[in-house]
């Protein structure tokens, strides 16, 4: 991809990534408006089972595929049926444990009121959103290396309009009294539905309907260190909520969820940035290092200035976001209201993800995936072992808390890795500079009797400039 369409096609592919992201922060309102904290409690436990059994089912073949498929024309329909490898046996497996699964997972289910947890209908339709979402998640990674962003941007729509329509349909019309089996409902379709009308772009696209075993051990070679990292990542986004259920309540983890889900807003954007991010750094082409890091280095800057700008802004606002109010809704229900305090601390902790995202091409680059697992796992074993002294201390905040301990010492492990592999340094000045205005717009906002509004004008006026300045330099580079 050449220099000066970088972001564009960033923007582009962010845009629907936001889009299918965004749906989990437009139902919040729908949601927490109905939903009482300790069924959302359990609504997010599931999410949180969901989210870790997608990584078996992937087993990171996505990035496998990213990294091969214009090197064999077998590649696609290899990787799709890998899916499927991996799907049949992990399914049966959740289904001879399902029992057991449901006493970890939810504890007091006849709380729930569910028919789904009665009758064990709730693993058959994790194993069908699990199986639809792998394959679609594969189909959405050939839409990123053919550059179809558009069609991205539509199946983005397709995701959020769906989701949104059922929800109100069952959580209004069909089934109010069972609550967590509508969202659950919901997602099965919804996935169904993203998998239908993906299956085009792989029959236009397959050159080959060969089964290629090479391939494959090939593919499940470079993937299967980034199995184990995908694992540690769910543990440290996801854990806290299981630890909080233990160690806490499950009401607990309803009100930490809803806060937590406002602040993920960051991580939607630095995940929206990878979208391209990844597929740009690893297809960039021959160039020399010196102009790869010249490269990186000012992309870096340009991203680091914008999620400090929005971590300041959000972290000084979020008590008036909230509580803004649409025909009675507000963005967070009032019996959830308590869960902003942890919005802080999870914006701060996506920064240093995104640090972290930004030090990445080197471990592609320069082959150190093996890493991977390392790196990810020292995060993993910061944010449990923090979450156990932390939750009875400081409560839910705790959990947040750990979160920017978890993704710091990550990214200060792979900074000081890429010493040696391949140093990417920043304009450290301009981004002090930036951290310090953003404190100060905080302390502000905290501490006077000036109207929010005005401090943020004209935080983002001096904010705005030395954007634009940075993304001046990058172009002359």
């Amino acid at each position: 991809m050449k220099r000066n369409n970088f972001w564009n096609s960033t923007i582009i592919f962010g845009f629907g990534f936001l889009l299918t992201r965004a749906v989990s922060f437009l139902l919040l309102p729908i949601h927490t408006n109905i939903i009482n904290p300790n069924t959302m409690g359990y609504v997010f436990i599931f999410i949180t089972f969901l989210a870790f059994m997608n990584a078996f089912y992937s087993f990171g073949m996505d990035s496998a595929l990213l990294k091969y498929f214009n090197k064999n024309d077998k590649i696609l329909f290899t990787s799709l049926i890998s899916t499927l490898i991996f799907s049949i046996p992990i399914s049966l497996l959740l289904f001879i444990l399902s029992d057991y699964l449901q006493y970890i997972l939810f504890k007091e289910p006849i709380s729930i009121e569910s028919k789904i947890l009665f009758n064990n209908h709730w693993i058959w339709l994790s194993i069908g959103i699990l199986t639809f979402d792998a394959i679609s998640s594969r189909l959405m990674t050939l839409c990123r290396l053919l550059q179809l962003s558009w069609y991205y941007v539509f199946i983005a729509a397709i995701n959020v309009i769906a989701s949104i329509g059922l929800n109100i349909y069952f959580l209004y019309y069909k089934a109010v009294s069972i609550q967590f089996d509508s969202i659950v409902f919901s997602m099965i379709i919804v996935s169904f539905i993203q998998l239908i009308f993906l299956i085009p772009i792989f029959l236009y696209h397959a050159k080959s309907w060969q089964f290629d075993l090479h391939a494959l051990k090939k593919m499940f070679k470079f993937a299967w260190p980034f199995f184990p990292a995908t694992i540690f990542f769910i543990i440290i986004e996801l854990v806290d909520r299981i630890m909080i259920e233990n160690l806490l309540s499950t009401q607990d983890v309803g009100l930490y969820g809803s806060g937590y889900k406002i602040g993920a807003l960051m991580l939607m954007i630095i995940r929206a940035f990878n979208i391209n991010w990844q597929p740009y750094y690893l297809n960039i082409g021959a160039k020399s290092e010196n102009d790869l890091i010249k490269n990186f280095s000012h992309i870096g800057n340009i991203i680091l200035i914008i999620l400090i700008i929005i971590t300041g802004i959000i972290s000084s606002i979020w008590p008036f976001l909230i509580q803004f109010k649409i025909n009675s809704f507000s963005i967070i229900g009032s019996n959830f209201i308590s869960g902003g305090v942890v919005i802080p601390y999870i914006l701060i902790a996506y920064c240093f993800y995104g640090l972290f995202i930004l030090q990445m091409p080197s471990i592609y680059l320069k082959n150190k995936q093996n890493w991977a697992p390392l790196i990810w796992g020292s995060g993993a074993v910061i944010n449990i072992i923090s979450n156990i002294l932390l939750l009875p201390v400081l409560g839910f905040v705790g959990a947040g808390v750990s979160t920017i301990l978890a993704y710091f010492s990550m990214s200060a492990l792979l900074i000081y890795k890429n010493y040696k592999w391949m140093w990417i340094p920043y304009n450290y000045k301009r981004i002090l500079f930036t951290i310090v205005l953003s404190f100060l717009q905080y302390a502000l906002i905290k501490v006077t009797n000036i109207h929010f509004s005005f401090i943020i004008l004209i935080y983002l006026i001096i904010m705005g400039t030395i954007l634009k300045n940075t993304y001046q330099e990058y172009r002359l580079i």
